[in-house]
Order: C-alpha cells, then structure tokens, then sequence
C-alpha cells in the first residue's frame, strides 16, 4: 500500500506550476564536446531554478544533479554502461545525467536550433527522473517493476515511469515558452521529441515510452497546465499509458 501511496497520491502532483525563470538561449554552435556538455549543464540548472519553488511546497528537498557526465557509448556509470540504443539517462545513485554527446553535435547551421531543442528535451526527460527520485517515486516504481510477473507487465510498469518524466519535462516547457521561445520551429521540434517516444516502431507489448498518440496527450495536458499535476501516470488506466 505505501508504495502505491507514493506512487499515486505523491505530495509532488500538489506542488503547483514550475516556475518561468531565465534560461539561457546561447547562440554558440552545438558542434564540440565542450559546446553540447556546456550547454547541457546550463539547461540544468535552469531545470533547478524553474522545479525547486513547486518541489519545496510540496514538502521535498530539491537537491541539484551532481553533474552532467560526457558518456559516448560504453562509458561506466553507477547504473551500468551506456549502450549503443541510449542517448542519455539519469542515475539514482550518483544523481548524474550522463549524456551521450555524440548524437548531439550539428555541423551545419541550419542544424544548429533542432540540435539546442533536442539537448534542452533531453536535458528534461532526464530530469524529470531526478524528480521522480527526489519525491520518493523511483523507489516505488522499482518496487512495482521487481514485483512484475512478466516481462509484459515490466515494460508496462516502465512506460508509465517514463511517460511520466516525459510530462514532467513538459510542464517545464509549458512554464517557460516564453524565456525559451517555444513557438514556431522551435515548436515543432519540441513536439517532434515530445510525441515521438523512443521506441514508437515497437509492438506495443514491448513499447517502454508509450505510443506518439500517449505521449502527445499527456505531453499537451502538462505544457498547458504547467506542473506536475497533470503527471499522475501511475493513477491513470493502462489504456491511457499505452
């Protein structure tokens, strides 16, 4: 029962909007290591600016990431190696992202945009998961996925966790399209990352994201409310996490 306490009635979902605070829009070119990794880190830290006042009224402590890690393929972590089929992820255990700069670089300039809304996107989701660690819901959705009796039931339990860090990154960008220009092109491109989930082309028995379909209705739900109250997706019907 605490388990689904902390997974479905979570002090979080209370918290409010995130705030809109200043995010960095930099015009350098995405196209070192350093450039991606610098501005990875910046987008992060407006993620601690924007969550903390909706964290800290729900009664958490919004400790920062640690770091943002350079990890192209095969670089260890606490929570194992990033694989060839990973771009990024968040590890509970160190509270680092460790991002695969690689996918990240735009040698073109009319590359250069899509390539800072794909960090920024990434840089969310991520965070989100540090969210879902900070407000004790990591914890019990381990609980959930170990206690699953088949690997059906496991992807299922995932694609909730991970439909929710995808709404969780936008009501970020609900709160903040105007500090981070999310209209336009930009738009399209967020919601190009946003709906797409990451193994859309899956069958749906083995889709761990959810379906474009899934994604775009909480994604939209959440950019319009703003906050995490729109996330609740261990509360919703297995046909609404689809």
């Amino acid at each position: 029962m605490q388990t689904e306490q902390v997974l479905r009635r979570n002090q979080l979902y209370g918290g409010g909007q995130a705030a809109a605070v200043r995010c960095p829009r930099s015009s350098a070119r995405l196209a070192t290591k350093q450039a991606v990794m610098r501005y990875a880190s910046s987008i992060v830290g407006c993620l601690t600016r924007s969550w903390t006042p909706a964290v800290e009224r729900a009664g958490f402590k919004l400790f920062p990431v640690n770091a943002v890690h350079a990890a192209p393929r095969g670089t260890p972590s606490p929570c194992g190696p990033m694989d060839k089929d990973t771009v990024a992820f968040y590890c509970d255990d160190d509270r680092g992202i460790y991002l695969d700069w690689t996918q990240y670089i735009a040698k073109s300039a009319g590359s250069q945009e899509s390539s800072r809304v794909a960090v920024e996107y990434t840089m969310a989701h991520e965070y989100g998961h540090h969210l879902q660690a900070t407000s004790g819901m990591s914890s019990a959705y381990d609980d959930r996925f170990f206690a699953a009796k088949s690997e059906t039931a496991r992807v299922a339990e995932s694609r909730r966790n991970e439909l929710q860090a995808s709404c969780f990154a936008a009501a970020f960008f609900g709160a903040n399209q105007k500090t981070l220009q999310v209209y336009g092109e930009r738009l399209e491109d967020y919601e190009y990352h946003a709906f797409s989930g990451d193994d859309a082309d899956a069958p749906a028995t083995e889709r761990g994201y959810g379906s474009p379909k899934t994604n775009r209705t909480w994604a939209r739900a959440a950019f319009k409310a703003e906050g995490p109250g729109a996330c609740n997706t261990w509360a919703a019907p297995a046909k609404k996490v689809s």
